[in-house]
């Protein structure tokens, strides 16, 4: 680089400058930038990606060379924040293994497992394939993080000093937390996430706004959900996902909504629950779980928080072992829905709004209740009659026809006693309509009375 006779002028006193690091040959103990770990090593050593940018880019490794005994060590951070599924510890380790090995081309290793310890590991002695000497693997499972540490040595080794001092310790900060306000999924949090910014933020409210306008079909009502991943400058990721109710959804009460939501966590990732705790503050809902899996140290931290037609969900990996970090902490503990009421409220009877829309005059309420109703809307026996009342004699177009039969069969699952005598009544009115009066029968059956299954066989 440079014009001319740049580089001829000014190389010799740019490479003048440069000195190597002189040979050390006393043991020190050193922990890096993000202070996550202590080890002792030789003193020459070289930390990577130790500053408070280049942290940024890719996780810490040390490497040192010992010139008393031509031994080199390595230490290599890496991590996986999974939040969808938990991989059972002697699976994952041992895999870790063998990649680790067959990259090196060695077939064949002493190994040795160690699960019941802090955090589980497991070490490995192999002779090197050009018969040069040993290799020294050692590999840790901390929550999300794993820990690579190796020593290849001249000569084996029964003792081990550089594994034996390694510890593992609380990762520190570089950045200020701080208050965000998000506008895009409405919350306020104290944290310090570099991911996403302020900037992305921006855009993802113009790009939602651009996409409403695309809309030819009133949507405001139904079912939405966004979801966002929050990063800390130490790899770790918080999964957000906010979700707007229908407008027509209910919950029998708040914990049929922590039911529904923890078997979804747990049907779909097979997890089993190991501790909850439900609170309520300000009119707030809020229900943290751990789940975790067999044979497994590793854990999914979740938050769900509902606020009127809002529900949040938050997840991250941890551990059964440590406290969750400062940055898990802090954004769990302090995220807050924003003021603003969302939808309609999730725990409300909607029967009434529903009787409102579609005997009223606001055409657009109206056809988003019609097509709600194939929305199993919850109903109590104080409705039975006003919904008997609007099976029997509203107006519903061939076009909703799906939505009456809903409505029939949802008179079937109430328990007011008028309930056998009124399908009766009503069979004889859809005679007309096949698909209705199969309503009315199964209603019959959802009775589960004497009654209701003699009515249902002088119908047939």
């Amino acid at each position: 680089g440079g014009k001319d006779e740049f580089v001829k002028n000014e190389g010799g006193n740019f490479f003048n400058t440069i000195e190597l690091k002189p040979m050390q040959y006393q043991w020190t103990t050193v922990q890096p930038l993000k202070t996550d770990f202590e080890v002792k090593v030789p003193g020459y050593y070289h930390i990577k990606n130790n500053t408070k940018v280049g942290s940024l880019y890719n996780h810490t490794e040390l490497e040192a060379y010992d010139p008393n005994d031509n031994n080199y060590y390595f230490i290599k951070r890496a991590s996986l924040f999974d939040t969808q599924f938990i991989e059972q510890d002697s699976f994952e380790l041992n895999r870790l293994a063998y990649m680790f090995l067959k990259e090196l081309k060695i077939d064949t290793c002493k190994k040795t497992f160690n699960l019941s310890e802090n955090y589980p590991n497991i070490t490995l002695n192999a002779a090197l394939p050009d018969s040069t000497g040993f290799i020294n693997l050692k590999i840790i499972i901390k929550g999300a993080y794993y820990y690579l540490l190796a020593n290849v040595s001249p000569k084996q080794k029964n003792s081990h000093e550089f594994f034996d001092s390694f510890q593992l310790k609380d990762f520190s900060y570089a950045f200020d937390f701080r208050q965000h306000t998000d506008s895009f999924m409405y919350f306020k949090v104290n944290s310090n996430h570099i991911i996403p910014n302020d900037f992305e933020q921006l855009y993802d409210i113009a790009y939602q706004k651009r996409s409403d306008k695309k809309e030819t079909k009133d949507k405001s009502y139904e079912y939405k959900i966004k979801e966002q991943s929050f990063y800390s400058e130490n790899f770790e990721r918080i999964d957000l996902e906010f979700i707007k109710e229908h407008q027509y959804k209910q919950y029998e009460n708040i914990d049929s909504l922590w039911s529904s939501e923890i078997n979804y966590i747990k049907k779909t990732n097979q997890l089993v629950i190991l501790d909850s705790v439900s609170t309520k503050k300000n009119g707030i809902n809020s229900l943290e779980v751990i789940f975790g899996d067999t044979n497994s140290s590793r854990t999914i931290m979740a938050k769900i928080i509902v606020k009127h037609g809002s529900i949040y969900v938050l997840k991250t990996t941890s551990d059964t072992v440590s406290q969750p970090s400062k940055f898990i902490t802090e954004f769990f503990s302090s995220f807050t829905p924003m003021d603003t009421l969302i939808g309609s409220d999730v725990l409300a009877s909607k029967a009434d709004m529903l009787f409102d829309a579609l005997y009223g005059n606001d055409s657009i309420q109206r056809i988003r209740a019609l097509e709600s109703a194939t929305r199993k809307i919850l109903f109590d026996d104080e409705d039975v009659d006003q919904l008997y009342k609007l099976v029997k004699e509203y107006p519903f177009s061939s076009e909703y026809i799906e939505s009456k039969e809903n409505l029939i069969l949802s008179l079937g699952k109430l328990e007011d006693p008028n309930i056998i005598k009124y399908l009766a009544e009503l069979y004889p009115l859809v005679e007309d309509t096949a698909m209705y009066q199969l309503a009315v029968l199964k209603a019959l059956i959802y009775q589960k009375k004497k009654e209701g299954l003699e009515q249902f066989v002088k119908l047939l």
